[in-house]
């Protein structure tokens, strides 16, 4: 019973970020709106480039992260290292490295923020708008887009 309190506000916390992700979903907005932002280079601490958030790389990152298991407790890069497998050419420590400049870019462009005093990454509101935009825009089928 000495841990109800904190026990209440790691739930609450968990349930906020959990409908925070989920309401995106209902919001109508244009999707140039959403994706030309980070199509922009960001000058922020160094020059950062644009996200290609169509791309198949990117767009795979952004499935990965947005998966329903890290909206409680977030990401880390090791968690992305076992649902991004690495290239048979490259070692994990390179690879390592890859994934934590593609963090880098995505918090520079303001769509994770990390954790403080740990290792983990959180996805912001923003970035729960274009990657849900950016995965569903590359799934959808062009004659529904066109019609």
């Amino acid at each position: 019973m000495a841990d109800a309190v904190r026990l209440v506000q790691i739930t609450r916390a968990a349930n906020e970020r959990y409908l925070q992700a989920l309401a995106v979903v209902g919001e109508p907005k244009p999707s140039h709106r959403i994706l030309d932002p980070v199509s922009q280079p960001v000058q922020q601490q160094g020059r950062y480039r644009a996200l290609r958030p169509i791309s198949p790389q990117e767009s795979r990152l952004f499935e990965v992260v947005c998966q329903g298991r890290f909206l409680l407790n977030g990401f880390r890069n090791k968690d992305l290292h076992v649902c991004l497998p690495a290239p048979q050419n490259l070692d994990l420590r390179r690879y390592a490295l890859r994934l934590s400049r593609q963090l880098q870019l995505l918090r520079a462009h303001g769509l994770i923020f990390r954790v403080a005093k740990t290792h983990y990454y959180r996805i912001t509101k923003k970035g729960h708008e274009v990657m849900a935009t950016a995965i569903k825009f590359r799934t959808t089928d062009i004659a529904l887009l066109a019609a």
